[in-house]
């Protein structure tokens, strides 16, 4: 397994939002975990990247306990993007990317990460931009670039949370589209925190729904039902098919 679980907890202060949660994920798998604001969801993902030492439970990454890696080993297993990144400085899209090379340097960005900087920039479509500032870059633009930088790192797992937040319809089904095949093509895993059940459906190998800080369901399709999303989400909704895509339209009842 890529990613494991095992009887995860996890507190902030006296308050128990993690309860145990236990998850495989294997190589390959692309997953989305939603659920109401507060379930969870980023908490738990945080955890998954190492930025959130859990005290009970058991997190493995390709069967090696998580608190055993080291923090420059796990950066180059472990490819993090958080809800919000705001550089202001007006570095280069090239150099953005190029900082992630970060963990694999001790000196100054050798030519082989200047390669790998190059093949990140190509797979995600960058290349003509490179010499562009971040800073005037679109919000499109901006997670793409994002994407390839945690790509420069050459992780073997992806976990993001909410990339596709604030974005336009268009960026959204680009950005997710990108990942899908960036997941498949490379054969690594990745981890998304999503609120659009909507566009999930249309991705996602699984899903894993949170409640309360509980893993309330996990599967494929078959688990997004009108239960829940009422179970889940404390709303009616609709659940149906059209043209082999599966679709949630919520409802007030009348």
């Amino acid at each position: 397994m890529a990613i494991s679980t095992f009887n995860l907890n996890f507190w902030y202060g006296q308050k128990k939002v993690i309860h145990n949660i236990s998850i495989d994920i294997s190589k390959g798998e692309f997953v989305v975990i939603l659920g109401c604001n507060g379930s969870g969801k980023s908490t738990f993902l945080k955890i998954l990247a190492g930025l959130l030492p859990y005290r009970e439970g058991m997190v493995t990454i390709f069967h090696q306990s998580l608190q055993s890696i080291s923090i420059k080993e796990r950066a180059k297993i472990i490819g993090y993007l958080p809800q919000f990144h705001n550089p202001v400085f007006p570095f280069t899209v090239e150099d953005v990317v190029l900082t992630a090379r970060a963990s694999h340097v001790f000196s100054l960005p050798s030519k082989k990460d200047y390669d790998r900087t190059a093949e990140a920039l190509k797979l995600i479509g960058l290349l003509e931009i490179r010499k562009q500032p971040y800073t005037e870059l679109s919000g499109g633009e901006r997670q793409m670039t994002m994407i390839a930088r945690i790509m420069a790192q050459e992780p073997r797992i992806l976990l993001l949370d909410e990339p596709i937040n604030h974005l336009d319809i268009k960026h959204q089904f680009e950005i997710m589209s990108l990942l899908k095949r960036i997941t498949k093509e490379l054969n690594i895993t990745t981890v998304v925190v999503l609120h659009d059940v909507n566009v999930a459906m249309r991705y996602a190998d699984r899903f894993l729904f949170f409640k309360n800080g509980q893993l309330y369901a996990g599967g494929g399709k078959e688990i997004i039902n009108t239960e829940t999303i009422r179970e889940v989400y404390r709303i009616d909704a609709v659940v149906g098919e059209v043209r082999g895509m599966s679709f949630v339209i919520p409802y007030m009842p009348q």
